[in-house]
């Protein structure tokens, strides 16, 4: 992300490269970010790396689609095959756009606390672009039919742990390099994520938890139970990062 993200900065501002105008209207905007963001939610859901797939799959009326033009969604899916590997918004190209448009809004706001509140206005503004809150309806909706019990987020909730989790993962890719880049071994036992001595269930859910909120489950999270930079290197069991298929394969390795 690191070595991809300044060669892309620098072919859009040539022009070499188009902006991530993700609604075509002609300028960089909260709406591109948050197509970005929902799309590639949506993409997510249903790829097969993914934890949430297989329900997705049994169940697609919680698949939770954002309201986007279908110009929007051609745009999308067919004008951004920036590393030509024949998928136009792959999760690295995705990524670098979302820190594209990111830096693009911040100089357009005094600070990231006006930045932050603007997104959300927006959110409550265009509820049909706001993909947690999407989720959460469908997700309530599907649970309460199954007669599961089930608590949505409040919207201050929501505004203060996704927002914050969406603006602290782009902000942080640094640090994320540092640890993938660091020339420490990993030491103990491969797969030990909290640092118990054992893997066990509780490693594959701190790695969940790492990959949903990294402001609170990060390397410098706020909770006290967050992932730490030995934990990190141990979470990455598959040697390709830390994914859901890390919490994946532990979960594997636990039931033989």
């Amino acid at each position: 992300m690191n070595a991809a993200f300044p060669t892309y900065y620098k072919n859009v501002r040539k022009g070499v490269l188009p902006k991530p105008d993700m609604d075509l209207d002609g300028k960089i905007d909260i709406s591109d970010y948050l197509i970005l963001e929902g799309i590639e939610n949506a993409y997510v859901s249903i790829g097969e790396n993914n934890s949430f797939a297989p329900l997705v799959r049994r169940h697609p009326e919680i698949l939770a689609d954002i309201d986007v033009s279908q110009e929007a969604a051609e745009n999308y899916k067919n004008s951004f095959d920036f590393n030509n590997n024949g998928i136009s918004c792959d999760f690295l190209e995705t990524e670098c756009m979302k820190m594209y448009v990111f830096g693009e809004l911040e100089s357009q706001y005094s600070d990231e606390s006006a930045l932050c509140s603007a997104i959300y206005e927006y959110k409550q503004e265009h509820p049909e672009t706001a993909y947690h809150r999407i989720s959460s309806e469908k997700m309530e909706e599907f649970i309460t039919s199954n007669d599961i019990g089930f608590t949505a987020k409040t919207a201050e909730e929501a505004k203060d742990e996704d927002i914050a989790a969406s603006v602290e993962l782009i902000k942080s890719y640094s640090s994320y390099e540092q640890v993938y880049s660091s020339s420490i071994a990993v030491d103990g036992l491969k797969g030990d994520v909290n640092n118990d001595g054992t893997v066990d269930l509780g490693d594959a859910v701190l790695i969940m938890q790492f990959i949903a909120n990294p402001s609170k489950y990060g390397v410098n999270g706020s909770d006290d139970r967050h992932i730490t930079e030995k934990g990190y290197r141990r979470a990455d069991v598959d040697g390709e990062g830390v994914t859901n298929m890390d919490a994946l394969t532990i979960q594997k390795y636990l039931l033989g």
